[in-house]
């Protein structure tokens, strides 16, 4: 009787056992972590290569003298190669919602040179919103009685160009016809006979200039370059009251809006 009775207070210990359940339920939250683990390496090689390909875009672009706009409601101007002497060229992206207009201004040398020539800044050509390639250059067009000097402006955008060739003086503007005597070293015609010719180089400069691109507000008048005249021997001083001194500027303004 006591032996019955030790033996069912008494139970002998049972094996462990795992239900079909429990085993499926570990096996899912391993795979959860081995998946998990899985896509933060995939992440960050994702990272990576948009971050390349990026870059790779950007280097692209740069190389093909494109913009990159970032917000379409600014201005955007990259300075491209340019294939000729004098010659500049630009990519330019006008935002949507006005339009804009390509100016330009010259002097000549000494400003007074001609008294009957008049400088102010010229009109230059209209332009709608879009993305243009503008270029500007000094022609020399000879004729039968006479050659002449002209600013070529240029721009043009699938669907839409624009162009305009003024004529400048026949003897103005004396820096375009200065005599080359030395890299970068001109001598400009005299003014009088027997005078000594005046020695000037010249130098450009612009907000534009030796930057992959460069971003203006909408409204913002921007330079796409500038000539200046100066002293080859003092470039950094004043030299009298001829040098140094702007001869050309070229510049995108906003058109006034129409009442």
């Amino acid at each position: 009787m006591n032996t019955t009775d030790q033996a069912t207070t008494n139970p002998s210990p049972r094996p462990l056992r795992f239900s079909i359940l429990a085993l499926l339920g570990l096996m899912t939250v391993c795979a959860l972590f081995v998946a998990l683990f899985a896509m933060i390496g995939e992440r960050a090689k994702w990272k990576a290569q948009t971050v390349t390909l990026r870059e790779e875009l950007r280097q692209l672009r740069q190389a093909n003298q494109l913009l990159n706009v970032v917000d379409p409601r600014k201005i955007y101007v990259c300075a491209m190669v340019s294939p000729f002497e004098r010659m500049g060229r630009w990519r330019v992206h006008l935002p949507e919602g006005r339009d804009y207009r390509v100016k330009y201004d010259w002097k000549d040398l000494p400003p007074d040179r001609d008294p009957t020539n008049k400088y102010h800044p010229v009109s230059g050509i209209k332009l709608p919103p879009g993305t243009y390639t503008i270029s500007q250059t000094f022609q020399f067009t000879p004729s039968q009685n006479k050659s002449q000097w002209r600013i070529c402006i240029t721009a043009s955008k699938p669907g839409h160009g624009g162009r305009i060739r003024h004529g400048l003086p026949v003897n103005a503007p004396s820096w375009l016809v200065a005599n080359n005597v030395g890299r970068n070293q001109f001598e400009l015609p005299p003014l009088s006979e027997g005078e000594t010719p005046q020695r000037i180089s010249f130098r450009t400069s612009g907000p534009v200039l030796n930057t992959p691109q460069s971003e203006f507000d909408f409204d913002e008048q921007v330079s796409l370059v500038t000539y200046e005249a100066y002293d080859p021997s003092s470039p950094s001083q004043t030299s009298g009251k001829l040098l140094p001194q702007e001869v050309f500027h070229l510049w995108i303004e906003k058109e006034p809006q129409q009442p």
